[in-house]
């Protein structure tokens, strides 16, 4: 590799020779077998011998080799890269916009180091996770408390881990939310339906519904519909009891064919509830169940019929 003074501007075909140049890359795969094997001192001190410009190319080459091949650092790693990243930048390549031209790092290594430590934090967090919540260690509260970044950051962290953890861990999650006797406290409702849905627990459905209408819980009633089974009917049924999900959990309800004695009978009751009948017998009306609607005014005296007689003849 020719020799360039440290501080020089390189140009793009330049750059591009020095990266493809063989004998760098054959002591990139040198230093990589140390950092395999964690010798992290005989590394820095094998890169720190490596003559400019040449060390420069072997420092982007080596860590973008281990961010490319996913290394899990250890400890001594993770200093060794920290150190790599604070690394004055050496050779500069001219970027042109429109009407300027600037200087950056021809072999940006820093932003190659700050992606690999931020991905080893979120390993550890990820790690620290799973072992304190299968230890039976994780206070689900303090742990989702903090900055609202770091909330969200965990809660997506939980989201994203949660098929790792056995069914006893989840459970001793849930067992967290479920027991708390107000609800002054309760995760993001998408913690919550995420939760919900892999747990299949009724209690912790039956807090989710307690919760501020959203998409998120929106979007479970229409997941729940389209499940229909015993246990989802169940759970919707309770959702009806929250006045901002009730339109959704009745008309979800309503949708799923044949109707079950179970739904049929709720809905009954519903229309036998002066503040309920006109707007589940306008449901049932607008899903073809005028006949049975008909049935209920001339054979059951507990049903608003009023009510069901103003929708089925306006």
């Amino acid at each position: 590799m020719p020799n360039v003074a440290i501080g020089s501007d390189i140009s793009a075909n330049q750059r591009q020779l020095w990266l493809a140049d063989l004998p760098t890359q054959q002591k990139v795969e040198e230093l990589y077998l140390l950092a395999l094997h964690n010798e992290v001192d005989r590394l820095q001190f094998s890169l720190q011998r490596i003559s400019y410009p040449t060390q420069e190319v072997v420092r982007f080459l080596l860590l973008q080799k281990f961010e490319q091949d996913q290394l899990i650092l250890t400890e001594e790693l993770a200093v060794f890269i920290a150190a790599q990243k604070s690394q004055t930048p050496n050779y500069l390549i001219a970027e042109r916009g429109d009407g300027y031209e600037f200087s950056v790092p021809a072999f940006d290594y820093a932003a190659v180091a700050h992606r690999l430590l931020k991905q080893a934090r979120q390993q550890q967090d990820m790690l620290m996770f799973v072992l304190q919540a299968e230890n039976g260690e994780l206070n689900l509260r303090e742990w989702l408390s903090g900055s609202s970044a770091q909330a969200e950051a965990r809660q997506r962290l939980l989201l994203a881990e949660l098929n790792r953890l056995s069914p006893q861990a989840i459970e001793r999650l849930i067992a967290q939310i479920t027991t708390e006797q107000v609800t002054s406290w309760l995760p993001a409702s998408s913690v919550m339906v995420q939760l919900a849905r892999h747990s299949q627990n009724p209690a912790l459905y039956q807090k989710l519904w307690l919760m501020k209408a959203n998409d998120e819980l929106r979007r479970e009633i229409t997941r729940l519909a389209e499940q229909a089974d015993f246990f989802a009917q169940q759970q919707l049924m309770v959702a009806a009891a929250n006045p901002r999900l009730k339109q959704e959990a009745l008309q979800a309800l309503v949708s799923i064919q044949p109707m079950s004695n179970e739904v049929a009978l709720f809905l009954i009751e519903k229309l036998g509830q002066s503040e309920e009948a006109t707007q589940v017998a306008h449901l049932l009306a607008q899903s073809g169940y005028q006949g049975w609607l008909r049935e209920l005014v001339s054979s059951n005296r507990t049903v608003k019929q009023q009510a069901i007689l103003a929708v089925l003849n306006p």
